[in-house]
């Protein structure tokens, strides 16, 4: 359903962080995420934490480390859950090491 927001960006999630190899795709979860900001012009923190997965899962370590500061500034004090969420990516991020994880989003 590429118009329904939540989701392309569950299925971005996983492409960008599932544990099994054979699931995963960097590039299709960028695809996704950037179809996810045509019906979303102002992108959440929500859609900033995928593309930081999905940035780190193509090894483009800076730029997702930037996209979970964008995810941070978004969420806020409104959602502290998604913003230590974010921070924990980004620590992930900076030691260079993409997501694994089995967790929805």
């Amino acid at each position: 359903r590429p118009d329904v927001l939540p989701v392309l960006l569950q299925l971005a999630w996983l492409r960008a962080s599932c544990p099994e190899d054979s699931l995963r795709d960097g590039a299709r979860a960028i695809q996704l995420v950037e179809m996810a900001r045509t019906l979303e012009p102002q992108a959440s923190a929500v859609t900033h934490l995928v593309a930081a997965a999905a940035l780190a899962e193509l090894g483009r370590f800076e730029e997702a480390v930037e996209a979970t500061a964008e995810a941070k500034q978004h969420a806020g004090e409104g959602n502290a859950q998604l913003a230590q969420r974010a921070l924990a990516l980004e620590n992930l991020f900076r030691l260079r090491q993409p997501l694994r994880s089995g967790e929805p989003l």
